[in-house]
């Protein structure tokens, strides 16, 4: 049996056409003639995935919706 391991990096700067809304991971390369010949390699944006974490816990929407 084989493990999954992950990559997770943090973000400082951010551009493209996903803003505002930033995704919490990326997979690269995007070019499905490059995947085919080298692989693909998926990262998670930690600092990202913490934010969302903590402003979904702090906003209140769970009691709201209870």
């Amino acid at each position: 049996m084989k493990g999954i391991t992950g990559k997770a990096i943090t973000v400082i700067v951010e551009s493209g056409d996903a803003a505002p809304s930033t995704p919490i991971g990326i997979n690269l390369p995007n070019a499905e003639w490059i995947r085919k010949e080298h692989g693909s390699k998926s990262v998670s944006l930690s600092n990202i995935i913490h934010s969302y974490n903590v402003v979904s816990a702090k906003s209140g929407m769970v009691d709201e919706l209870q």
